[in-house]
């Protein structure tokens, strides 16, 4: 009798509330949206989902989508139950044009397609002149495993309070930021813009077709006592990535110039028995890593009594080219008199 008591107030209890009912929605927080300028979607799904979450493959195909993030709620309003998921992303937008969002399906609902306008920077009212992107790539095609350098410089007429600007990506391609990024004032048609610099080493290891999508800049700046959101897109790089010629002889090294110097310590062709003896070779090579410069063989003389070499890389960035060299100090001594001729 209790438990049916029990059973009764629960079925009473239950029968004084109503369920919302289940549904699906995706929206975004702008539209139209221009070239490059992040924006928030939300799914959000009325009911239980058990633990599903949406398939973005198919938005990634189409747009940049950043990490999602998850949050649940239930909540008893005017009798009525109801529980509810949401997910949230930054979406961005490269080119444009009007693209589809697609529907979206989470535990048997499905959302409804959105159209969004992606807007040419070139007709936002001119505000792309308060913030902008230029890159740099050397010209003319690059070999497999070639060192290039990828130059992204970023203008801000404003005061910068804070911002966030992306790295370059390609698949089969890796990128190295050289040091630290530059900060100097340029003037650009009389106005003056804050200029941050960042160099990249890039080398492709696969040959082909490519196309380097532009770095991307969010942030915001001051004007006046308000904060302005502002954003930016580079141009994209189109890459022709050759590939390492057939029956190619000998060590690959995709190098424009190579050169092999060396100087003598002393100077003079004659030297006594005993004086230790300095020869320094240097190899320098355009386009390649100092990692990819080949060892240098030094021959053995007979009569000389040879100390162990040092050998020190290193590489710089100079006029938009990768320039690695090698420097090794072979330090014979002669141990006999006699005539040598070394090569």
């Amino acid at each position: 009798m209790v438990m049916r008591f029990i059973g009764g107030l629960l079925l009473l209890a239950l029968s004084q509330f109503s369920f919302a009912a289940d549904g699906l929605t995706a929206s975004v927080d702008k539209n139209p949206v221009l070239v490059g300028e992040y924006f928030t979607l939300t799914i959000e799904a009325t009911g239980k989902v058990g633990g599903e979450t949406p398939d973005t493959q198919e938005l990634a195909k189409i747009f940049n989508v950043g990490p999602m993030s998850t949050s649940s709620r239930t909540s008893i309003i005017n009798g009525s139950i109801s529980s509810s998921t949401t997910w949230q992303m930054q979406v961005l937008a490269r080119r444009a044009g009007e693209f589809t969002i697609p529907a979206f399906s989470v535990s048997g609902m499905t959302s409804e397609p959105i159209t969004l306008n992606v807007i040419p920077r070139d007709q936002d009212g001119g505000t792309q002149n308060d913030v902008f992107v230029k890159v740099a790539l050397q010209d003319g095609p690059l070999y497999v495993q070639q060192a290039a350098l990828y130059t992204v410089k970023l203008y801000v007429g404003k005061e910068l309070l804070d911002g966030q600007l992306t790295a370059p990506e390609l698949a089969d391609t890796q990128f190295t930021l050289l040091g630290k990024q530059k900060e100097e004032y340029e003037i650009v048609d009389g106005r003056r813009y804050f200029v941050v610099t960042r160099e990249y080493l890039m080398q492709p290891n696969k040959s082909g077709q490519f196309t380097i999508d532009g770095p991307i800049f969010n942030g915001q700046v001051r004007e006046g006592y308000r904060r302005l959101a502002i954003s930016a897109v580079g141009e994209s790089v189109a890459l022709d990535v050759k590939p390492i010629p057939e029956n190619f002889p000998g060590a690959w090294l995709p190098s424009e110039l190579v050169h092999l110097g060396e100087e003598w310590k002393p100077t003079e062709d004659t030297v006594t028995v005993g004086t230790p003896i300095t020869r320094t070779l240097t190899l320098t090579a355009t386009g390649v890593t100092q990692e990819q410069l080949p060892e240098i063989s030094v021959p053995q003389i007979d009569g000389f009594r040879t100390y162990p070499d040092d050998s020190e890389r290193k590489q710089i960035s100079r006029d938009g080219r990768i320039i690695s060299q090698m420097v090794r100090l072979n330090r014979p001594t002669p141990a006999k008199t006699r005539h040598v001729y070394v090569t």
